[in-house]
């Protein structure tokens, strides 16, 4: 926890969200597991980053990072109107089998919310 404060506070996450990689979506995804940086990752713009960086190469790490922001209803929101459900599914159809779980778990999740 204080580490990952001393990281937010020497500006990580718009660091890491301007310069998204596979390993940055990782490390991403491990901030959104918390509740007090979901809300300042969703403001940085990660969902949308998040969904091209799918697309174009789709990864277990960034798809993971997805499904932790989406405890936010404004992140499912956010995914549903950038048509994230379509590239999920496309992963699904395309990835390995991790992918594969973790994809359709952040499906549920996106599903949730109707």
């Amino acid at each position: 926890d204080k580490c990952q404060a001393e990281m937010v506070a020497l500006g990580a996450l718009e660091l890491l969200v301007s310069n998204l990689s596979v390993k940055a979506a990782e490390c991403l995804g491990q901030f959104a597991l918390k509740e007090a940086y979901r809300r300042r990752l969703f403001q940085l713009g990660l969902v949308a980053a998040l969904l091209k960086f799918i697309e174009a190469e789709p990864a277990v790490g960034a798809v993971a990072a997805l499904l932790n922001l989406c405890a936010l209803d404004d992140c499912k929101a956010a995914v549903c109107r950038a048509s994230g459900a379509l590239r999920l599914l496309s992963s699904l159809m395309f990835g390995a089998s991790p992918l594969n779980q973790v994809a359709a778990m952040t499906l549920s999740s996106l599903a949730e919310k109707d």
